[in-house]
């Protein structure tokens, strides 16, 4: 309601102005939204946890370029177990009692179990990360949640 005011009274001095106004404020609302989203990818590009373990004792996958192409998640339901008490990596804590989750504070990463799921579903993990949204199956496959 102000803005319209300054303009139509400024347009007494610079006659053109308002011709020019609308075109200011898209260019600025566009340099803002161009300039979020930059700031958005530096964030996630420098938060992301970079892991290349190819120890037969750690649950990570390996991360070489050609998993990396296929984006699977970075663990595996195989090497998880059906065991849920066996903590799957460093850095996680057990949380919310009998029916929790692990957790990882650091990554903001979560591995739940879930083996015994009512109708069709293989007993699994939920894996949720910054990759996004996981079902890792004890059998080895898995499949990203939408």
């Amino acid at each position: 309601m102000f803005l319209p005011i300054l303009i139509w009274g400024a347009e007494l001095a610079i006659p053109s102005l308002s011709a020019y106004a609308g075109y200011a404020i898209a260019g600025a609302v566009t340099g803002a939204l161009l300039y979020g989203g930059y700031k958005t990818i530096e964030h996630y590009q420098n938060n992301q946890v970079h892991s290349n373990f190819n120890n037969e004792n750690c649950y990570l996958k390996n991360t070489d370029s050609s998993e990396k192409d296929d984006k699977s998640p970075p663990y595996d339901g195989k090497k998880l177990g059906t065991d849920p008490s066996k903590k799957p990596d460093t850095g996680f804590e057990w949380r919310g009692g009998k029916k929790g989750q692990w957790h990882n504070p650091q990554t903001g990463e979560s591995l739940r179990p879930d083996f015994n799921h009512p109708g069709n579903m293989k007993p699994h993990w939920d894996y949720q990360g910054s990759d996004g949204k996981a079902r890792l199956n004890t059998d080895g496959s898995w499949e990203w949640k939408k």
